[in-house]
């Protein structure tokens, strides 16, 4: 069985309850990054977490690591599209939670990198 892992970008309630359900629905699934700014948060996660994830100090590393093919965003939304396309420059599928950006301009980057490439994408 492949694993498919997940690079998770903010930790906190939210982060941490999508982190939880993706995982209870398909055991391929593997949380392999974290990264959060706030310590506190990421300790949480790794408390609750099975696995063993590598905490990043930045998220441009979720990007670098050939293990994440996943990039699951729940981060502050000020940062939501600068972390989505950073992901999608990286040729990681991204899911993001709501609000994807501040404008309709960055959505439409946002959309129109996404048809370029041959990436999944979805926003909760």
């Amino acid at each position: 069985m492949e694993t498919i892992g997940i690079g998770v970008i903010g930790c906190g309630a939210m982060g941490l309850s999508l982190i939880q359900s993706v995982l209870e629905h398909d055991p391929r699934l593997k949380v392999v990054a974290l990264y959060d700014p706030d310590q506190r948060s990421i300790d949480r996660a790794l408390s609750e977490l099975t696995s063993s994830p590598k905490v990043c100090s930045d998220y441009l590393q979720i990007m670098d690591m050939s293990t994440v093919q996943w990039v699951m965003i729940a981060s502050w939304n000020c940062h939501h599209y600068d972390q989505t396309m950073a992901a999608f420059e990286a040729g990681k599928h991204v899911f993001c939670q709501k609000p994807l950006a501040l404008s309709v301009e960055e959505c439409v980057d946002i959309h129109h990198v996404w048809k370029q490439n041959e990436i999944i994408f979805n926003i909760g």
